[in-house]
C-alpha cells in the first residue's frame, strides 16, 4: 500500500470472490473476504506486506485484495486502496 495516511490502521482483505459492495463510500470488491488482517501504515502512509502465494489454487482462480485506511480527513472515515486481481497461472 502507498500513498495511505500516515501512521493509521488499514485493514487488508483478500477473497477468491468480488461482490463489489460499497463501502465508506468506496466499493470494497473482495467480498465475501477469505483473508484478514489489521495493519499499521508508516510514516509514509505505506504498508509493506510480504507474503507466498499460496499453493494448490486451480489454474485461472482469481484472488482479489484491498486495503481499508482509517482516514480522519475523509468525511467518512476511511480511504479504500484500489483492488488488486491476481490470477492463477
Amino acid at each position: 500500500l502507498v500513498d495511505g495516511a500516515a501512521n493509521s490502521l488499514s485493514l487488508f482483505l483478500a477473497s477468491l470472490a468480488s461482490t463489489p459492495t460499497l463501502f465508506k463510500g468506496g466499493l470494497l470488491y473482495p467480498v465475501p473476504w477469505d483473508v484478514e488482517a489489521i495493519l499499521s501504515t508508516d510514516a509514509g502512509g505505506m504498508v509493506n506486506l510480504l507474503t507466498a502465494w499460496p499453493t494448490g489454487l486451480p489454474p485461472g482462480q482469481q484472488t482479489w485484495f484491498q486495503f481499508a485506511i482509517a482516514d480522519g480527513a475523509n468525511p467518512t472515515g476511511a480511504t479504500l486502496s484500489n483492488a488488486v486481481r491476481g490470477t492463477q497461472p
